[in-house]
């Protein structure tokens, strides 16, 4: 029904027929109650579950049993969840547990404390093993009591293996696979640090390839390319599995070997 100001309210009408004894209506009996803040409620609702269907975080709300209220679109895709699953849907309750086992014991006992964030590794019914950075509210009651949590799960796998790509990068030779000078120096620095405490020898092998250039200029840069990839192998199976090799130059290796006596 439209005011005056324009404003429309939303009536929610309720009738019921009179008849004679023929049958005929003679007259309507009913109530009109105004729910134009239920309306308004409802079109809100309709219209944040849409925003949060829209987001690529996925969103949740279960109760302090573990039991799913709500999961957005994307939630539902992350974890399997099917179109008309249960609340005991298995995808769905291994990813709650999955979080709630990460949840700090303490959190849950306190009553002032009620956000936690962290990573959780979750294994989804692809069986793809994702990393997942989430935040987590919990919401009490006036007594402390814990009502419902509500969680926001970003997917940064990729953003991971990314970032462990260019760890790898900045410490490994391209070439060879193997330790580079700076990881080489950092592993050297930490096999003293033990020595010094453990009262045991730390040795430390150089080894380069003689006429290396000779190969390059004669039969190419593939093929002495090749021959370091070769010799980097032969030293990796030629040392313990505890020992360091390292390329450090073009030609250049290095081994570390930590624990050894003076024999």
């Amino acid at each position: 029904m439209w005011q005056p100001t324009g404003e429309v309210t939303w009536i929610l009408v309720s009738l019921q027929a009179k008849k004679d004894s023929a049958g005929r209506v003679t007259s309507y009996v009913g109530s009109a109650h105004d729910v134009t803040q239920a309306v308004s409620r409802r079109v809100l609702s309709e219209q944040l579950i849409g925003l949060l269907d829209a987001s690529h975080d996925a969103i949740l709300v279960f109760d302090r049993a573990g039991a799913l209220m709500f999961a957005n679109d994307y939630a539902q895709q992350l974890v399997g969840k099917s179109e008309t699953p249960g609340l005991n849907d298995a995808a769905v309750q291994t990813f709650i547990q999955a979080i709630r086992d990460q949840i700090p014991r303490e959190l849950i006992s306190s009553t002032t404390s009620n956000r936690w964030q962290g990573e959780v590794g979750f294994r989804g019914t692809d069986s793809i093993m994702r990393t997942l950075d989430v935040v987590l509210q919990i919401v009490r009651d006036a007594n402390g009591t814990i009502e419902h949590y509500s969680a926001i799960a970003r997917d940064i796998t990729e953003a991971k293996q990314t970032q462990e790509e260019l760890q790898r990068q900045a410490t490994h030779d391209a070439l060879t696979n193997l330790p580079n000078r700076v990881l080489f120096l950092r592993k050297l620095s930490e096999a003293l640090d033990r020595s010094r405490t453990l009262k045991r020898g730390v040795t430390v092998l150089f080894v380069d390839l003689d006429k290396l250039k000779d190969v390059n200029d004669t039969i190419g840069h593939g093929v002495g390319d090749q021959l370091i990839v070769n010799m980097a192998k032969r030293l990796v199976s030629a040392t313990r599995p505890s020992d360091v090799v390292a390329r450090i130059g073009g030609d250049e290796f290095v081994i570390l070997c930590d624990g050894l006596g003076d024999e």
